[in-house]
This record gives structure tokens, sequence and C-alpha cells, in this order.
């Protein structure tokens, strides 16, 4: 990851009790599982067991530091991805929380955030059973919020105009689909651990623990074999006070480089609703 996402993350965490500075909890709805990845059967070779399984003899890699290099390589060549996004608290939160999920449209990085983004966010707060659904977006030349509950629009021309939901673009992506070399810190990291073979939503990965330089946090990285994509990370961060809060973030149904039309980013006001020119609130 780049050296200012560590402390987004820690920042984000630590902020008031609202949906963006706050995990959801670990009993939020699942996402949408993705395809399942083809496992491919045993390589033929007179050094392994004839029944070890086709997950084993595929994936070659044990070297956590192999398989970061892999999928930073994989993940930088993405330039636009879209995909479904389940974030959610695996420890019991002190903090008022929300279940939080949704769908990830996003390409390039100018230094700061998405160029071009687009996220349909669902959120449930902690003890109730409404969801709100809100959608945060930008073409590069105009921001905006769209309220389904209010069914109002903000629009603007700077990032101001996402009022409390700018924290969505710190907060709510995996962004290391967009940043430049995304796992640059985790391969320089002094303590790295190979965590295994594990699912993750009927896709194969392979896991790789990793402690941060500088930093009280400690993340489990968990990549696709075949294609080296993230696909979860289960991430541990120590508040001001000392406690230890845990987030798992997954990331399912997967499009790298989709065939978009040329509007797909652009402020569309659906029918109903009422438009503001300005900040959200």
């Amino acid at each position: 990851m780049s050296a200012m996402k560590p402390l987004m993350f820690c920042a984000v965490i630590l902020v008031g009790s609202t949906a963006f500075a706050q995990d959801p909890k670990p009993d939020g709805p699942a996402p949408t599982p993705a395809n399942p990845a083809p496992v491919s059967s045993p390589e033929k070779s007179e050094s392994k067991p004839s029944d070890e399984s086709g997950a084993k003899a595929k994936t070659k890699l044990t070297d956590p530091k192999e398989i970061l290099t892999k999928a930073n390589e994989a993940t930088d060549a993405v330039n636009v991805v879209s995909y479904k996004i389940d974030i959610r608290r695996l420890d019991t939160p002190k903090y008022h929380t929300n279940e939080m999920g949704g769908r990830v449209l996003m390409t390039d990085w100018d230094g700061e955030k998405p160029e071009k983004f687009l996220f349909h966010i669902e959120a449930r707060p902690a003890g109730s059973s409404e969801v709100a659904e809100t959608v945060v977006g930008s073409d590069g030349k105009q921001f905006y919020v769209i309220s389904k509950k209010t069914k109002t629009a903000y629009v603007g021309n700077d990032p101001s105009a996402l009022g409390y939901y700018r924290m969505a673009l710190r907060y709510f992506p995996m962004y290391e689909f967009v940043i430049p070399n995304p796992f640059q810190d985790e391969i320089n990291a002094p303590k790295l651990d190979y965590l295994g073979v594990e699912k993750v939503e009927d896709v194969e990965c392979v896991g790789v623990s990793v402690e941060y330089a500088n930093q009280a946090q400690k993340a489990l990285w968990y990549f696709g074999n075949k294609d080296w994509l993230p696909r979860r990370v289960k991430r541990h961060m120590i508040d001001p006070e000392g406690a230890s809060l845990y987030r798992q973030t997954t990331v399912t149904d997967i499009v790298v480089d989709p065939k978009l039309e040329e509007d797909a980013f652009a402020f569309k006001l659906p029918e109903g609703f009422t438009k503001v020119e300005g900040s959200a609130p």
C-alpha cells in the first residue's frame, strides 16, 4: 500500500460515531459470492504425494514477498475496476457502528483519490433494520451525492460537494486497485508470514500476514491464486486508548477493465429527485 494509506485507515477508524468513521458489525449481510474459480488438477511430480489437492499443487508460491510482488504487479496493471464490497467489524465494537456494503466502480488515481468513481453504498445503523442507500460519484468534473432516503441530489464542482460523504473516498473502496505500486509498503514491511491457502467466497486464495513499519497496525491479506488480485484484508489496529480494533474488507464479483458507456461516471438525476447545487450535509 502507499505510504498514505495506513494513516488514512487509522484516522477513519478513530473519528466519531458515523457510518464512515466506524466499522460494520460482524453479523452484517454477507456479500454476493463471486463465480467460483476453477481449480486445476494436481501437476505430476515424483516429489509430491499423489493425493495432494489441486489447490495446493496449483499454489506453488509460499514466499510471502514473492506473493506480494505478484499481487503488486497484477493489481498495478488494473486501469478500471468494478466489484462488490463488504466491510465489517470482527471484534465487539465499543463505538456506534454501521453495517456497510455495496458496489464500487473506479478508475485512475490523481494523487489523492480516484479520478473517477461511482459508489453505491448501503449502510444499516447499529440496532436498526433500515438500510440507507446512497450514491457517491464523480466524473472528474462534477462531484455528487444522491440520497435515496431524502430523494435529494447534491452536485458541485469540487470534492467539498460530497459533504460528510467525502469520507467515503478514504474508507469505502479498496483503493489498492487504482493506486500505483499498491503493495510496495507490504513488500518492504519488516515482518511477513505465509498463511497458506484459504477460500474467500469460493475463490482459492493465498494469505500473507504483514506487520507494518512504525505503525500500530497488522494486516492479513488474501490474493486469488490465479489472478493475484486482492480478495480480502483483515486489519488489526490500536486506538488512542490502546484498545484493539479489527476490521475485515472483502471484495467479490471483480470485473477488471469493464466496457463502460462514455457517461458511466456522469451525474444523472433520478426521476422524482430534487437537485441541489452545493454541498451535501
